[in-house]
């Protein structure tokens, strides 16, 4: 695989932010990121971002695949995803990094 693919899972805003969140896969990696983007004047400081983020180096899949982390948070309810996929990887002992960028 010499290119990225990347999947939408959600995009909507409303009157308070924009979200977004995405699972892209590369050659080395697997990577779930959720953004959320406050509207102006909802913001705590102007011009913040939110990234919530999880990685999975692909050498430590364990033979769990792109699709099946798809499959699984496409399933699960947005504000659980961050949680339900971290759940997931410990339960296949599949080590991961994550965090939240701001």
């Amino acid at each position: 695989m010499s290119e990225e693919k990347s999947i939408v899972i959600r995009e909507f805003e409303n009157e308070i932010a924009r979200y977004s969140d995405y699972l892209t896969e590369t050659l080395d990696q697997i990577m779930y990121r959720e953004y959320i983007t406050p509207k102006k004047g909802k913001e705590v400081i102007p011009g913040m971002q939110y990234e919530e983020y999880v990685d999975i180096n692909k050498k430590d899949l364990n033979g769990v695949t792109f699709e099946q982390i798809h499959d699984l948070l496409k399933n699960t309810k947005e504000e659980d995803r961050i949680k339900s996929l971290k759940e997931f990887l410990k339960s296949k002992n599949i080590p991961n990094s994550s965090g939240l960028w701001t």
